[in-house]
């Protein structure tokens, strides 16, 4: 019983040093993410190849809020939907956590690299399983909004 208590409680101090020496901090590094408002319009072209009910979600006008503490928001304005969650960020990638709510909500993790140039915020992907965020976060580089 002692070996046992004694495996766990190192399990959860080797957790708490990983997460402790984590490059990712528990909200957006807003001294490096440009956080803000941006949008990206989604055409047919974008979305050719997925199903009809798919493309009826995802064309249209798009505004994205990356929020200082690490929150962010999507919302389609053609179709009035949305998706809500959590992000965190390192100077190299942005890691979208996943269980987000919302009608467009992903549950998976999303991984991407992340560019800034001008007024434009360009993500590439390293691994995202929710095909929605995907093409909405790439097909185009965001424009920041004033």
């Amino acid at each position: 019983m002692k070996k046992t208590a004694l495996t766990i409680l190192t399990a959860v101090a080797v957790a708490a040093l990983v997460l402790a020496l984590s490059p990712f901090s528990a909200r957006a590094d807003v001294d490096k993410f440009p956080t803000g408002t941006y949008t990206t319009t989604i055409t047919a072209d974008d979305v050719a190849g997925t199903p009809p009910f798919f493309q009826d979600l995802l064309i249209g006008d798009w505004s994205m809020t990356y929020k200082e503490d690490g929150g962010f928001e999507v919302y389609n304005l053609t179709t009035g939907q949305s998706a809500q969650g959590k992000y965190v960020v390192n100077p190299a990638v942005v890691v979208f956590v996943g269980k987000d709510t919302g009608q467009l909500a992903c549950l998976g993790a999303g991984v991407y690299k992340w560019t800034t140039t001008g007024n434009s915020l360009t993500f590439t992907a390293v691994s995202d399983q929710c095909l929605g965020r995907f093409i909405v976060f790439t097909s185009h580089p965001l424009a920041k909004q004033p």
